[in-house]
């Protein structure tokens, strides 16, 4: 499991992703990938992006225990869970001390070496 400091996971974010919209997380137990334009597009927090899979938001997910067999929609799960990530997610050491675990990022954009993400 990596464990990062808040700003090493933001600027991790920076280098990987075009657009902050197109910043994405793999759910550790369905393996769902979505971006926060998803989740904005769905009307749901794209804050809570790095910590539940979709499905969890959305009602559609299926349920956690069919691990590794997402049908499109995500699952139920949460980073927050007794489970956390399933040991696939990171650490993120925020600046007062508290750890989060979030979801592992999903792939980068292509485009990445033209246009940086801004903020």
């Amino acid at each position: 499991m990596i464990r990062q400091t808040h700003e090493e996971w933001v600027a991790e974010a920076k280098q990987r992703f075009a657009h902050k919209e197109d910043m994405s997380f793999e759910c550790p137990a369905c393996g769902h990938i979505a971006r926060l334009r998803d989740f904005k597009a769905a009307g749901l927090d794209p804050e809570r992006a790095a910590t539940n899979c979709i499905g969890r938001l959305t009602g559609k997910g299926v349920n956690f225990l069919e691990v590794g067999k997402d049908k499109g929609d995500g699952c139920n799960w949460t980073a927050h869970g007794l489970f956390g990530t399933l040991n696939k997610g990171r650490v993120v050491v925020m600046p007062d001390a508290r750890e989060i675990r979030v979801f592992d990022f999903g792939p980068a954009t292509k485009e990445k070496e033209l246009t940086p993400c801004a903020g």
